[in-house]
């Protein structure tokens, strides 16, 4: 009994861990377009991120501090570096051909842009997180691209949200044009896991116990083209059966999975 507790508190930390991690990576995915020179996409992917700690403080909080102090214990968090690791390291590709940027300068920027959102986030001083997004591009961009590229990142002026966009990313836009939330990703990935449920089974899969709530939520996923109903759900009477679009597809595969079954208290 005396283990039970410790046990059920790890696990609670850890679900908030997971829900914090795919939160941040979900909506960086969105913004991210690998058609984009490297420094638009990686500055994209950034303010993403960015605008995301803002939003939500201690999910941001918890695993900046984890991915900083514990990476090596939680192999999500190792993963998600690495990926922002590798996705940092194709400045390779982008760098003049006589430049040799230093092998570790990924490791090292990641681990100098992560210093820099931990402790803002710590200070608590209500100053925004997107602040840091030129800051942090100087330094990113410059072992790869060089003083110069770094002063013109650091006095960058934000482009407006339209005027960024390229036209592969517009459609993404819909998908994106509202709070994605980690409970909207998981009744994503329980329709794309297991098609043709209805909206009693979804909820339970997806853990939400209140029917209007999934309700709206499903309506909502239906307008923006994500899922659609192969049921005879609109027959009074009738069950739902609901299913990923194309473009469903396409936008899970481009934000990556969601463990269904995982806890979220």
């Amino acid at each position: 009994m005396a283990q039970a507790q410790p046990d059920r508190q790890a696990a609670s930390e850890r679900a908030r861990l997971e829900r914090a991690l795919t939160l941040a990576t979900t909506r960086a995915a969105a913004a991210y377009d690998p058609h984009a020179r490297w420094v638009d996409r990686v500055r994209a992917g950034l303010q993403a991120l960015l605008e995301y700690a803002d939003e939500e403080h201690e999910l941001a909080l918890l695993w900046v501090t984890q991915a900083l102090v514990g990476r090596g214990t939680y192999p999500p968090v190792e993963r998600a570096m690495t990926r922002l690791a590798v996705i940092i390291g194709e400045g390779h590709a982008a760098s003049r051909a006589t430049r040799q940027p230093p092998s570790l300068a990924a490791q090292s920027a990641l681990s100098g842009a992560l210093g820099l959102v931990h402790a803002r986030l710590v200070s608590r001083d209500g100053r925004s997180l997107v602040e840091l997004r030129n800051p942090l591009m100087a330094t990113i961009v410059l072992p790869y691209l060089g003083q110069r590229a770094a002063r013109r990142e650091s006095r960058r002026e934000p482009e407006h949200a339209t005027a960024r966009r390229n036209g592969s990313a517009a459609r993404e836009d819909r998908a994106v044009g509202f709070r994605l939330t980690y409970r909207t990703m998981r009744v994503l990935a329980v329709i794309g896991d297991q098609p043709a449920l209805s909206n009693r089974v979804v909820a339970e899969h997806a853990g939400i116990s209140d029917a209007g709530q999934v309700s709206k939520l499903l309506a909502r996923l239906t307008r923006l083209g994500l899922i659609e109903n192969t049921g005879a759900g609109h027959t009074r009477g009738a069950t739902n059966a609901w299913r990923l679009t194309r473009e469903g597809e396409e936008f899970q595969r481009k934000i990556g999975r969601v463990s269904v079954y995982a806890t979220t208290s």
